[in-house]
């Protein structure tokens, strides 16, 4: 009974959840209805894909020059964000902060499009020229994909403690150029720092591209003799795998849903050719725990309610935030839904289940002059709604258990007592 019970109740939240993601997502898409210049193919940006907090590059109303000190650059591109883990955006157990990380900041102008890296790295690895590969030294690494195309990949590295940096075209094993010779229409120049290095590269526009994807990729190594990568930091949210999802980016759409935040949700607009113009938040931001923070407790029978407590949320595995596979996992279900959506005319929203987290998306069409011109998709976590019933479950299964023990220690008792006094009375008679 008490089990039933929780279950409805989880039914319930979940319920009242999805529907206020429909409603959140009608809001959007009233303020985006009619606004087809939002959605026009000339206002998109080549995308990084990076941290879901900050999909836009920095726009700058004029070029940046190459030469400017480093200082320029970083005020100019705006707070560089923090890379420490291979797309989860988490400090791993390996992080070591003193010897490889990375802050990142892009922006793009009229002509060009600007990278700026600030590595922190204790053993800088320079390009020993008598090696016919290129995988043996620090480097940076840039992947372009076009739709349709397969994606290219280029390579820069430095031979020298400053000056401008090599780059080459390279084949998918990032060992060997596809040429031996250097390509000079990108411009990057390479830095050495008291902490580490910096990389500043300079791209045109033309040869990235209106609906290219991007990423970038920086390469550790520390052993001088045996010359082996040692960590790979990319700029990728799904890892370096992969490309990412976004195409193009429209700044001014971006800039309407910045002031909107939905805890553990990502909120994001498509056009009608399925890319995504603009995003915010992540279903699992970085820090995010679904179950309230624990607060000390001093009394023991408390200490021993959550002592007891966390085992048996190891024995009912309450989910935690999930990993980087499942995200990527539920973001294959996102364009059969926006499909749905499309079709029909209509908010359409589901229930997604992925290992024993669930998340709720609701996609609705945004309309102008009786055309859909694109939709909004919300996907939130139910992680916290799913730890609220485990967290239930588990008192439901301690009040049991110590009624259970309670009734063992009275029955033991009451035992006990009876055969000591039948023993008692057969040995006065």
């Amino acid at each position: 009974m008490g089990y039933k019970s929780v279950r409805e109740m989880e039914s319930f939240l979940l319920e009242g959840q999805r529907q206020a993601l429909e409603l959140t997502a009608e809001g959007i898409a009233s303020l985006l209805s009619g606004r087809q210049d939002l959605f026009s193919g000339l206002v998109g940006v080549p995308e990084v894909v990076g941290l879901a907090y900050h999909p836009i590059p920095t726009e700058l109303k004029e070029s940046l020059p190459f030469d400017a000190p480093g200082t320029q650059w970083a005020e100019l591109l705006g707070p560089l964000g923090d890379y420490t883990g291979s797309g989860s955006y988490e400090c791993g157990i390996e992080f070591s902060p003193e010897s490889f990380w990375v802050r990142h900041a892009v922006g793009i102008s009229d002509e060009y499009f600007y990278a700026l890296f600030d590595v922190v790295d204790d053993i800088v690895i320079y390009r020993d020229p008598d090696r016919l590969k290129l995988d043996h030294s620090d480097q940076v690494r840039l992947t372009l994909e076009s739709p349709g195309q397969s994606p290219d990949r280029y390579l820069f590295l430095s031979r020298q403690k400053e000056g401008r940096m090599s780059m080459y075209s390279m084949e998918a094993d990032w060992r060997t150029p596809v040429t031996g010779d250097a390509l000079t229409i990108v411009a990057a120049e390479f830095k050495r720092e008291k902490t580490g290095y910096t990389v500043r590269i300079r791209i045109p526009e033309d040869f990235i591209g209106k609906s290219t994807r991007l990423f970038f990729e920086v390469i550790d190594v520390d052993d001088q003799k045996s010359r082996e990568i040692r960590t790979k930091i990319n700029t990728s949210p799904v890892g370096s795998e992969h490309v990412g999802q976004v195409r193009l980016a429209s700044p001014k759409l971006a800039e309407l849903i910045r002031p909107l935040h939905l805890r553990a949700a990502n909120i994001t607009i498509w056009d009608k050719e399925y890319r995504v113009r603009a995003q915010l938040g992540s279903i699992f931001p970085e820090g995010y725990k679904p179950a309230p923070a624990d607060t000390p407790d001093t009394a023991l029978l408390d200490r021993v309610s959550t002592l007891t407590l966390k085992v048996m949320d190891w024995l009912l595995r309450i989910p935690a935030t999930d990993d980087l596979e499942s995200v990527a996992a539920l973001n294959r279900l996102d364009e059969p839904l926006l499909q749905h959506s499309m079709r029909e005319g209509k908010t359409v929203s589901e229930l997604r289940r992925h290992g024993g987290a669930k998340v709720i998306a609701a996609a609705q069409p945004i309309w102008a002059e009786d055309k859909i011109i694109g939709s909004v998709l919300i996907k939130q976590s139910g992680n916290r709604v799913v730890t609220i019933k485990h967290a239930t479950l588990s008192r439901f299964v301690i009040l049991f258990l110590g009624v259970f023990l309670f009734l063992a220690i009275a029955i033991g008792v009451f035992a006990t007592r009876l055969t000591y006094r039948v023993t008692r009375l057969q040995r006065e008679t």
